[in-house]
């Protein structure tokens, strides 16, 4: 069964920033995710509970509020996404 796949407004901002080859890696890897697919592993220390979906260099943090609803809440390039999204989380 598919999982609905909802964006936040600043992954919908970042994806919508990008170039286009990139979005359509986005659209591709958020196809595969509603299919429980993809470059998925839990994240730890201060984000527990939390996903990563690497898509080429950047990463989309998501959570599942429901079994079958997937809420991506933040994208980013690698290199920083975990951080600021801790530092959102934590009210920074």
């Amino acid at each position: 069964m598919k999982a609905s796949v909802e964006l936040e407004r600043q992954v919908l901002d970042f994806t919508g920033a990008l170039p286009s080859e990139s979005r359509r890696a986005f659209q591709r890897a958020l196809r595969q995710l509603e299919k429980g697919k993809g470059d998925v592993r839990p994240l730890r220390v201060g984000l527990e509970g939390f996903f990563r979906l690497r898509v080429m260099s950047y990463r989309v943090v998501f959570f599942r509020p429901e079994p079958l609803v997937i809420r991506c809440a933040f994208a980013e390039r690698r290199r920083v996404v975990y951080e600021m999204y801790a530092n959102l989380l934590a009210g920074g």
